[in-house]
């Protein structure tokens, strides 16, 4: 999946229904475009994270979060060239 936008506690439903709808297989996120992100949005890719996978540049304020709650190395990360664009759903958030 492709996120972008905002992601704050109205994008969860979002979310959960993306999550929901691939069931157990892995996923592939591209969070390089994802503006804004709080801690429901961390709480979400921790719920998921032992199938997740995190493509990409981390953007800085996500990158932030991630090191301000000391989860940065409880995620898996791939390089760019990993992510499969022509199977990639977009998720956009808010704004």
């Amino acid at each position: 999946m492709s996120l972008s936008g905002e992601f704050d506690m109205d994008s969860r439903p979002v979310l959960q229904a993306v999550s929901q709808d691939v069931g157990g297989a892995r996923l592939m996120a591209d969070v390089s475009r994802v503006a804004f992100a709080d801690s429901s949005f961390l709480h979400f890719l921790l719920g998921i994270r032992d199938r997740l996978v995190l493509v990409g540049e981390v953007p800085r304020q996500l990158a932030r979060l991630f090191v301000l709650t000391c989860t940065t190395t409880l995620f898996t990360y791939a390089p760019d060239s990993a992510f499969p664009r022509d199977r990639a759903g977009p998720v956009q958030g808010d704004r």
